[in-house]
């Protein structure tokens, strides 16, 4: 039986999705960050050790997922150019996350896994959310948005904030449940039931106003995740 290799990894720099609502005059480039691990044998001794691949090697073991990193990248980038290639709303970005695993997985099997011979299993996402400078750009749009239209009550929760974005208003933090890979939800900054820190493992947050999300603020009262 061929040994299993684990490995985690962080997609830097992040996938850019092009986000367009026109109703609101708004069409941002923002940055999803993606982290997660996936594991991995050798299936095909020739393809893999007539590419120069070496496990035992730290060195070449790095520089082979570094290159199957590389692969991942340009498979998501790929996903989300032919998926939306107009765009997407901010709040329809999560409902493409299962989509985007599924593809990403397909073709790294049949592309860069069947070349270097190897076979990929349990691949996940531990956690995906938007570039919280490229966040606050997209709320600070939103808001704009509402104060030149005079949205009735859509400012009412935020603090103003000074600097660059003197006048405008981000959401206040809150106290926020996280949900851990293990399934549990949380406020502390480890879950009690398995261990993992929350920063490192939370897949997604739970806002107190009942909404499940993935981005720094919540989509569906603004509130901002501490």
């Amino acid at each position: 039986m061929s040994q299993i290799y684990t490995a985690n990894f962080f997609i830097n720099p992040p996938i850019f999705i092009k986000v367009v609502e026109k109703d609101k005059g708004i069409e941002l480039d923002l940055g999803l960050e993606i982290s997660g691990s996936y594991s991995y044998e050798i299936s095909d001794d020739i393809a893999f050790f007539s590419k120069g691949g070496d496990l035992t090697n730290p060195q070449k073991k790095a520089e082979f997922e570094g290159r199957l990193l590389q692969s991942m990248h340009c498979t998501m980038s790929i996903f989300f150019g032919e998926k939306i290639p107009a765009g997407i709303a901010h709040d329809d970005i999560p409902t493409l996350l299962d989509d985007l695993l599924v593809y990403v997985l397909s073709d790294l099997r049949g592309g860069f896994c069947k070349t270097n011979g190897i076979y990929i299993s349990d691949f996940s996402f531990d956690s995906t959310r938007i570039n919280s400078e490229d966040e606050d750009k997209y709320r600070l749009a939103v808001l704009e948005y509402n104060s030149l239209n005079n949205v009735p009550g859509a400012n009412d929760n935020f603090d103003t904030v000074s600097g660059t974005t003197e006048n405008k208003k981000l959401p206040p933090k809150t106290k926020f449940k996280w949900e851990c890979p293990c399934g549990r939800l949380n406020e502390t900054n480890f879950c009690p039931g398995c261990g993992r820190p929350k920063d490192a493992t939370s897949v997604s947050w739970i806002c107190t106003c009942g909404k499940k999300n993935i981005t720094r603020f919540c989509t569906n009262c603004g509130t901002r995740r501490d």
